[in-house]
């Protein structure tokens, strides 16, 4: 299911996309060559979007507990 809304995303030219698992993870992905490519699975961190270098989302926030 995630594969093929990552070609879907892809195909729109969306930048960046950030997976959030139940498991308490970001999967962060970034559009190279056509292709959303991940780098790499965070549980702990700052996450900013490409487009927006001043918005800072810290990835313990996303959670509330």
């Amino acid at each position: 299911m995630l594969a093929e809304k990552l070609v879907d995303y892809a195909s729109l030219g969306v930048p960046d996309l950030w997976y959030i698992d139940q498991a308490r993870t970001v999967e962060v992905f970034y559009l190279e060559q056509g292709k959303l490519q991940s780098q790499g699975t965070l549980s702990e961190g700052i996450l900013t979007p490409g487009h927006f270098p001043t918005v800072q989302i810290a990835i313990s926030e996303i959670w509330s507990d």
